[in-house]
């Protein structure tokens, strides 16, 4: 039910136009979206590669105060 809310918030506000990607974004996160869960929409409602998805979410405003501890994670992963 959820991911239904979050898709139908998405597609109200994003009107195919990559400026307001952000703005649809937000709007997912405000309403309760996880990270996986903006990725996801991204790569259903778009047609992304996890890969795209991801980047465009870590990378994005809606989700900056993230993006460090992430990068961080990802680099510690990497050495194991």
């Amino acid at each position: 039910m959820m991911d239904t809310i979050l898709e139908v918030t998405f597609e109200s506000v994003y009107n195919g136009d990559s400026s307001n990607l952000e703005i649809a974004l937000l709007r997912i996160k405000e309403t309760g979206a996880t990270q996986m869960q903006s990725a996801l929409i991204l790569i259903k409602k778009l047609g992304l590669s996890i890969k795209e998805a991801d980047y465009l979410i870590v990378h994005s405003n809606a989700w900056k105060e993230n993006k460090d501890n992430i990068i961080q994670v990802r680099m510690n992963s990497e050495m194991f």
